[in-house]
């Protein structure tokens, strides 16, 4: 499977939560591929061959500025990172899952280089 036959995932730093009393077919389908994934899944550098160049994106996501000491040049802030990149081993075919497009993992379940 090729990355053009595929879905790549989007592993970003937050939980998904699974509605279990009224659970549309989206996430059935998305908890049934969480399963599958994770069930052979070991924690590693997400490339198939080391020689390939990983991509990761960082964003930054700033909430709320606490604190600022001019003097000390000194800032506190509250703000969530979220890095994103393709995990070679966490690709499905989008036949198999229709509907999902991506999905989210808690950071202790992936690699995390």
């Amino acid at each position: 499977m090729n990355v053009r036959d595929s879905i790549l995932i989007t592993v970003i730093f937050s939980m998904v939560h699974f509605t279990e009393q009224y659970p549309d077919i989206n996430d059935i389908a998305s908890a049934q591929l969480h399963k599958k994934l994770m069930s052979n899944y070991v924690k590693q550098v997400p490339v198939v061959n080391y020689d390939d160049t990983l991509h990761v994106y960082t964003f930054m996501r700033l909430f709320e500025l606490l604190e600022l000491d001019s003097s000390s040049e000194i800032m506190s802030v509250t703000a969530e990172f979220i890095f994103n990149w393709d995990d070679a081993f966490l690709r499905w075919s989008p036949v198999e899952y229709p509907g999902v497009l991506s999905l989210s993992f808690p950071a202790n379940q992936v690699s995390t280089l």
